[in-house]
């Protein structure tokens, strides 16, 4: 192989390198960007309204809501823990829920799955007794609950007499169940991006796209 040519083939994985360090720059300065940026639903008013909450740790945000508002038969179709009076609801990568138990755990070729690739999603649902300190609350009334509650269901998937088709053996805990999820999870349509999505549906104030935490968190209780 002549000199020229090798020149030529570190010239052009040279700008290859460039492009690819470009499009990362790029796609971190818009979720930035876009994160702080929030929407305009319109007012809903009502002379009771419920306390809903996100969590966040930091990497994922979920979405609970009273049991109370929520549809009875959707509810006991999930399994819920008895005496559970709140259900948190996530949808995310299958690599990262089901393979990534800890940090410890974490794999560079799942991250590079979950953000470049379309991988399978499933959807997790925590139940929880009583809110937690460190959950941020939104008030809502009972038409917005039930938006929410509309657009959460369509990200089951359905197995065998029309229910949530379960994942068994992943379960964190006695209190949380994951289950087979419609949808591929990239990295511009993450597990933020969703909940992001779901309080759209419920004409709460978010930002207009957030693929990490703080966008979601920026507006929480706004």
């Amino acid at each position: 192989m002549n000199k020229k040519r090798i020149l030529k083939i570190i010239r052009y994985l040279g700008f290859s390198l460039l492009g690819l360090i470009g499009l990362i720059a790029l796609y971190f300065l818009t979720a930035y960007i876009l994160s702080f940026i929030g929407t305009n639903p319109p007012k809903v008013s009502c002379e009771v309204k419920t306390r809903a909450f996100l969590s966040s740790n930091e990497v994922h945000v979920d979405l609970i809501l009273p049991i109370s508002e929520l549809d009875s038969n959707f509810i006991n179709s999930l399994n819920p823990l008895e005496g559970a009076k709140y259900a948190a609801f996530g949808w995310g990568d299958r690599g990262f829920y089901l393979e990534t138990p800890s940090w410890e755990d974490l794999k560079y070729s799942t991250v590079l799955k979950a953000l470049f690739l379309n991988s399978p999603a499933v959807m997790h649902v925590s139940f929880y007794s009583n809110a937690h300190p460190s959950w941020v609350g939104f008030d809502f009334c009972s038409g917005q609950i039930k938006d929410m509650e509309a657009e959460i269901k369509k990200s089951f998937r359905s197995g065998k007499e029309d229910l949530p088709e379960r994942i068994y053996g992943f379960d964190y805990g006695r209190n949380d169940r994951f289950f087979e999820a419609k949808g591929s999870y990239n990295c511009f349509r993450t597990c933020n991006v969703w909940t992001g999505n779901i309080l759209k549906k419920g004409k709460i104030k978010t930002a207009i796209w957030s693929p990490f935490t703080g966008g979601i968190m920026y507006f929480a209780g706004k």
